[in-house]
């Protein structure tokens, strides 16, 4: 999936400074370059991103769908899947 990987890009760069699970999640959620807090927070989302072609398949463009993709993220994550 071409979203979790451009998703957890970020963290590869600092993955050595961030410490924790938590500390670089929460870098992702602010990543101010990425298209994951829309992804992951209705209320962040930008209207020139399409976010219901990554979240289809997680349940769409709703409150399942968001928290779906945001687990699927973090394990990914936590397990090192890139």
């Amino acid at each position: 999936m071409v979203s979790r990987y451009t998703h957890l890009n970020p963290i590869r760069v600092k993955e050595k400074a961030i410490k924790t699970n938590e500390d670089k999640f929460k870098y992702l959620e602010n990543y101010k370059w990425s298209s994951l807090p829309g992804s992951i927070n209705k209320k962040r989302e930008d209207e020139i991103v399409n976010y219901e072609a990554i979240l289809l398949e997680f349940g769409g463009v709703n409150a399942k769908g968001l928290r779906s993709y945001k687990e699927l993220l973090y394990y990914n994550m936590t397990k090192g899947l890139r």
